[in-house]
């Protein structure tokens, strides 16, 4: 959810098509953060004024409530995921998926159209994203890295590991005198509150989508 630039590669015949690849706008507030993904489309507002911009027609606005629920906002539909860890293990989690759509489904071509729908993002995750993490985490598993670079185009993950690191640490060290940078990594079980806001629409102008965006590059041990 918190990167764009793989989709050209891994999603190439099926989300590459609908957003541009390596461009996003990110927002963080508190522990949560925004990350906004332009879709094609928003080209057609360049000749349009500033009044007639749509923003969620033309993007998808992904919200990361810390630490373990995300909310994509889609043109016509919304998505909440929510991600449990399994027998409390590092490497196993359980995500539950809720399609919320604006209206009740009582036509036929209503239903299809949402099972296009539900399909093309069932697919995407099942077929591409989790076989890619699955190999990622054998990775990391085997102990052959010692850290890991986040580079200027994941604002986003580099945000949401170090509040991950600052989180588990401010719990840890209730227990132990000084815990280490690695500390990150042992099981733990527990539940963060937070109170929060969503903000609706970003400060800058719409179009400052299709400008790079610069975040300064961080390490974590892994």
């Amino acid at each position: 959810f918190l990167e764009p630039y793989h989709f050209g590669v891994l999603h190439k015949n099926s989300i590459s098509p609908i957003f541009f690849s390596n461009l996003c706008l990110f927002h963080p507030f508190g522990p949560h953060l925004r990350v906004t993904y332009p879709r094609r489309s928003i080209e057609s507002l360049r000749d349009l004024s500033e009044e007639e911009w749509d923003l969620v027609t033309h993007t998808a606005l992904v919200y990361v409530l810390f630490p373990n629920t995300v909310f994509v906002v889609q043109a016509d539909h919304l998505e909440i995921w929510r991600i449990y860890p399994l027998d409390n293990a590092v490497d196993r989690s359980v995500i539950i998926l809720d399609f919320l759509v604006p209206e009740p489904v009582i036509s036929e071509s209503a239903g299809a159209h949402w099972e296009r729908n539900l399909e093309l993002v069932i697919g995407t995750v099942s077929n591409e994203d989790f076989p890619t993490g699955e190999g990622i985490q054998f990775g990391f598993d085997s102990g052959a890295q010692s850290h890991l670079t986040y580079g200027r185009n994941e604002p986003a993950l580099a945000y949401f590991e170090q509040t991950v690191s600052e989180m588990v640490l401010s719990v840890l060290s209730t227990f132990f005198p000084s815990p280490s940078a690695h500390c990150f990594l042992v099981p733990f079980s527990f539940s963060y509150y937070f109170p929060f806001s969503l903000p609706l629409f970003p400060p800058s102008p719409l179009l400052s989508f299709l400008s790079p965006f610069s975040y300064p590059s961080v390490s974590f041990p892994c």
